[in-house]
């Protein structure tokens, strides 16, 4: 882990607006109709990141169990069956802004702003 609690090697998103992709995404980053609470909006950012569940617990202080709550909370709402999917739900939510293809030195960054009080 380095200083910002974000794993070795592990690729941060960033919070934007969302671009034109093609993709109709709601006016709020993050807004997708679903209601979700500030820990799983936490969760999804993390597993956009790529981090799996014991990161994701090491990173947010808790245990790898209620990870695995979070994360089936969060699937369960969103209509989703597996991790790929939350990713491009965030992309498409306007939740984080994957990396550019063209820029191998590109980092994006989470923005904890856009996440709900």
């Amino acid at each position: 882990m380095d200083e910002g609690g974000q794993a070795a090697g592990a690729a941060s998103l960033s919070v934007l607006p969302p671009r034109a992709t093609g993709i109709a995404a709601p006016a709020q980053p993050g807004s997708s109709g679903v209601r979700l609470s500030r820990r799983e909006h936490e969760v999804a950012v993390l597993i956009a990141q790529g981090l799996a569940n014991r990161q994701i617990g090491v990173v947010l202080a808790i245990k790898e169990r209620t990870v695995e709550d979070h994360v089936g909370r969060l699937l369960r709402k969103l209509h989703l069956t597996n991790r790929a999917q939350v990713i491009l739900w965030a992309i498409a939510t306007g939740l984080v802004v994957a990396p550019s293809l063209t820029s191998p030195d590109a980092t994006p960054t989470v923005d904890d702003e856009s996440l709900p009080s």
